[in-house]
């Protein structure tokens, strides 16, 4: 699979190939290097990926290079937050939504793994007309998804292989709802509740990136 990377002003296409046992080979610039998976970033497991729709999580290991942004800053879907450096390139992480820094939990320098929460995006909270109905939607959501339910977010991007589930099918909490190929490994995406898919964004071989929403539950 071939990434473009931009170090600085210049861009680069670097192929990533799998070769098995966790081992990949790396090509840029014609030159090539293998790589176990322990040293390019860590998975998290099912259990640690949570999708709370306010949290901007590292995708890769690696160190916080740069922090474009300040707590209490004004924040547009796509604008870059950080600067992290993994396998010496540089790769910005997005805001995956519009909102406001309400909390920024890393330091320049820093070194973090992949699923490390860096910046937490809020805009206040969503109160619903039922106060006993005891639900709270944390700001970061699309416009609308107090009614589509929990959105189910992108932590890596990649490639949407296959949906396992339809539009009204009911799921449990930690039940696959589709498929996202990234780096040539399959990885099911998760419901993080139990409840009903009241709405699927994608569709099979979309190409997906960190951020973006794949399905609502509620």
């Amino acid at each position: 699979m071939k990434y473009n990377v931009k170090i600085g002003d210049k861009e680069f296409e670097v192929e990533v190939e799998e070769l098995g046992d966790s081992t990949f080979e790396v090509e840029l610039n014609e030159k090539k290097v293998t790589l176990k998976m322990e040293s390019l970033m860590k998975l998290p497991s099912k259990e640690e990926v949570k999708f709370t729709g306010s949290e901007v999580k590292s995708d890769v290991s690696g160190s916080v290079v740069k922090i474009l942004v300040d707590e209490g800053e004004e924040v547009g879907k796509g604008q870059p937050l950080i600067v992290l450096e993994a396998m010496k390139m540089e790769n910005e992480i997005v805001s995956p939504f519009t909102g406001t820094v309400g909390k920024i939990l890393v330091s320049e320098g820093e070194k973090v793994d992949s699923g490390t929460v860096l910046i937490v995006i809020t805009s206040g909270k969503i109160e619903p007309e039922s106060k006993e109905a005891g639900t709270v939607l944390e700001a970061g959501a699309e416009i609308g998804a107090e009614e589509e339910g929990t959105p189910i977010m992108v932590e890596m991007g990649g490639v949407v292989t296959a949906i396992l589930k339809s539009e009204g099918d009911e799921v449990s909490q930690g039940e696959p709802i589709l498929v996202l190929e990234a780096m040539k490994m399959e990885n099911p995406v998760d419901s993080p509740l139990t409840g009903v898919i009241s709405k699927i964004m994608v569709n099979e071989g979309d190409k997906v990136a960190q951020g973006d929403i794949l399905a609502y539950v509620k």
